[in-house]
This record gives structure tokens, sequence and C-alpha cells, in this order.
């Protein structure tokens, strides 16, 4: 190596470190790991379940709380109403009382007036000489010993004798109705003594329905507080875990642009030791046909030995080849059964977070675990996993063209190893940066990805 190519590949590998340095620079450090911030959000979630449990349960019992309390005031309402018309009752029971009581008064205050003018018309009687009869009025202890004095009883007048009667019928009747409103009265005032105790009582439930409530209530204010502040927690992690995810694709990334420009320094020194001894040889020539023409690259010497070991390779490369008859362009072949091109070589939206924008080839999604064919015959140069490549396999064909294929589920070859073209050397899957099952093949050219569509087609 020269000191002009040195210099180059020094200037490549600062560059390399500055991209290293600027990732790294712009990534942030977190004092967390992503298992202990998973765990913080495992903890939160069941946090929030039980708090979202219990907020459950307290508006339910608020509900039934509610319902109950509106029950109770139906009753206090109905047993107010009974009371307010047993106070009626009664008002209207003293009323009559009081009137039955002037009319009993009234009714004895009768019976004694008539019962004076009884005496006064006996005292005239005996004021004309009647000596019996003043005898029996003189010996009568009441008017009811007298007028059951069947002997003086035809003296006292019948209109007397029956105004009598009436009276004491009328002042036993008032008594009998006094009675009966004095009962009443007493009844009305159990009543309403047992509708004042029991609204007192369901005054009381309403009281403590109310108080348990209020509790109710203050703790859903409570709950729903903590559950907002859980809420908030959580979204902060879920920001962290984000932010680390977002790191270690930045990382993948970085580590891959590494892989990716160490691979490229390889393959420049590779080139110029080539160059190198080609240049020191004068007994062998390498022609080359540009890949756009998509003819077949031939590499001659001037030794029969080695252009006979070149035949020999040909030859077994089209006896290999029998193996998979995909389709081909020049001595290039289709390397999977699948001809479905999801992404072009160029410019593109990245698919996923860590995949790049400038596709360096071809995503042709097919089975999983379906087979892999070599594109052409050559030797397998690496076989290796990477975060963003996943597992993969570069195959070196000569005169510095090489295939790479990406994202294997396995891979059937080896480093060193001798291979066909169409022989099946790993199988499809999604390893490393990648949204489902394909195959990423890319194609290089002195270590340049080059457009795979100018050395293989689909149809």
């Amino acid at each position: 190596m020269n000191s002009s190519q040195r210099r180059a590949a020094r200037r490549i590998m600062t560059a390399c470190l500055g991209l290293s340095l600027a990732i790294t620079a712009s990534v942030p450090a977190f004092a967390q790991t992503k298992e202990e911030v998973q765990s913080n959000i495992d903890s939160l979630q069941g946090q929030q379940t039980q708090l979202e449990s219990r907020l459950s349960g307290l508006q339910q019992n608020k509900t039934n709380t509610e319902s109950a309390l509106a029950e109770l005031n139906s009753k206090l309402k109905t047993y107010t109403a009974k009371l307010e018309k047993v106070a009626s009752e009664l008002t209207d029971t003293e009323a009559k009382i009081t009137l039955t009581n002037e009319n009993l008064k009234k009714a004895k205050e009768d019976e004694k007036t008539q019962y004076s003018a009884l005496k006064a018309r006996i005292k005239t009687m005996y004021e004309a000489g009647d000596e019996d009869f003043i005898e029996m009025i003189l010996s009568s202890d009441d008017l009811k010993s007298l007028l059951n004095n069947s002997e003086y009883a035809s003296k006292i007048n019948e209109y007397d004798q029956s105004l009598l009667a009436n009276l004491q019928a009328t002042e036993k009747k008032i008594a009998k109705y006094e009675k009966k409103l004095k009962e009443q009265k007493k009844l009305q005032q159990t009543q309403q003594k047992k509708f004042e105790s029991a609204k007192k009582d369901v005054e009381s439930l309403v009281g403590q329905k109310q108080t348990e409530l209020a509790s109710i209530s203050s703790d859903i204010q409570l709950v729903s507080t903590d559950l907002s502040s859980t809420a908030e927690e959580l979204k902060a992690e879920n920001g962290v875990l984000e932010e680390i995810a977002a790191q270690e694709r930045q990382e993948a990334l970085r580590r891959a642009q590494e892989e990716e420009a160490a691979q490229k320094e390889t393959q420049t020194q590779t080139d110029t030791s080539y160059a190198s001894a080609d240049t020191g040889s004068s007994q062998s020539t390498t022609s080359y046909t540009a890949p756009e023409t998509r003819q077949t690259y031939a590499r001659s010497s001037g030794s029969s030995q080695s252009s006979s070991s070149a035949a020999s390779t040909a030859s077994a490369s089209t006896s290999s080849s029998s193996s998979y008859s995909g389709s081909s362009s020049g001595s290039f072949r289709w390397p999977v059964g699948s001809t479905n091109i999801t992404s072009y070589y160029g410019s593109r939206s990245a698919p996923t977070a860590g995949a790049t924008s400038n596709h360096q080839g071809l995503d042709i999604s097919a089975s999983a675990g379906s087979s892999i064919y070599a594109a052409a015959g050559g030797t397998v140069t690496k076989t290796a996993y990477n975060s963003a490549m996943g597992n993969y396999v570069v195959v070196d064909h000569g005169n510095n063209v090489s295939t790479i294929y990406e994202h294997c589920s396995s891979i059937n070859v080896s480093a060193g190893q001798k291979i066909s073209g169409g022989q099946s050397i790993a199988s499809v899957g999604s390893t490393g940066v990648a949204t489902g099952a394909h195959l990423h093949f890319g194609v290089t050219v002195g270590g340049s990805y080059v457009n795979p569509l100018s050395y293989v087609s689909p149809n």
C-alpha cells in the first residue's frame, strides 16, 4: 500500500470514528436499565389495575348508598305526612272534646235548673198543706229517690218527669261521647308518638347515609387523583422505555455503519493489494465487463494451467446450477424462489426504526425457511451476525465482484468454502432490523454497492 492509499485509509477510519463519536454523543445515558424501566412499568400497571378496580367498587358503593338514601328520604316524607295528618286529627278531636265538655256542662246546668223548678212547685204544694207530700220530700235524699217513690210520683207533674228524664238521657249521651273522644285522642297520641319515633329513626339513618356518602365521594376523589398520578408516571416510564429503545436502535445503526465502513476499508485494502499484485505480474491480465451490460465477467491468465482451472470452475458451476432453475442474467441467477421485490435499490423511506433510507440492495419477500441460492459460483468470504443485517453471507465471485445475503434464519455454508451457482447457502428469515421474512440481496463491485438488477433479473 503506497502513501496515498494509506492516507485515504486513514481518512476513512477518521470519518468512521467521527461518525461513531457523533452518534454516541447524541444518545443520552440512562440511570436505569431497560429491564428496570420495564419492571417499573409492570408495577405501575398492576397498581393502575388495582386502583381502577377500587374506583369501580367505590362508584358502585356510591350508587347503592344514593339509592338507599333516596329510599330513606321517601320514608321520611311518608312519616312526616302521617305526623301532619295525626296532628290535624288530634287538633280536631281536642276541639270536639272541648265542645262536648261545654255541652255536658250545659246539660248538667239544665238538669239543675229543672230540678230547682220542681222543688219550687213542691214547695207550693207544701204551702197548700199536703203534709204527706212534704214528709216524702223531706225524706228523699236526691232527685232519683224522689222520682222512684211511686207513692208520690203521681203528685209530680208528668211534664216535669219527662223533661228530667230527657235531660238525664242527654247528659248520659254527652258523657258517653266525651269518653269516646278521649279514647280517640289517646289513640291518636299513641300514633303520634309512634310516627315521631319512626321519623326520628329514619332521620338518624338518613344522617348516617349522608355521612357515608360524603366519605365515599372523598375516597373516590382520592383514588381518582392517585389513578391520574399513576397514569402520568406510567406515561413517563413508557417515554423512558421508548428513549432507551431509540438509543438501542441508534446504537445498532452505529455498529452497522462501523461494520460497513470496516468492510469497505478491508475491501479497499484487498483491492489495493490485488492491484499491486496485478501490476507486478507481466504474465496475467484481467478483463472486466461493466455490470450495466449484464454480461459475464472473465479472468484470463497467460498460464494454460490457469485457463484449465477456470474451465473446470465453469463446468462445476454449470453442473451445480441444476439445483435451482431461477432466472439469470449472464452468469448470475435470481437468489430465491420468490420474485416479489418489496424494496428496490436506492433512496427510499425507512420501513422501520434502524433501517436505512439509502437502500443498497433488493428486499425480496419470501416464506420464512425457504432456500437462498448463490447467485453465482465463488468462495464464501464471510458468515456472521450483525444487529442490523442479522445473519448474513458474503460470496466472492472474483474480479472484485461479491454478493451479500442478509437476514437469514440459518446459514448452510462457512467462510472459505467453495460453492457453485444455484447452491443452497442459507434460509430466508427476519433476523436483524427487519419487518418480516425476506432476503436482502446486495452486489458490490470493488467494495462499492451497485444495483443488483444490473446482474440479476426476476424474469
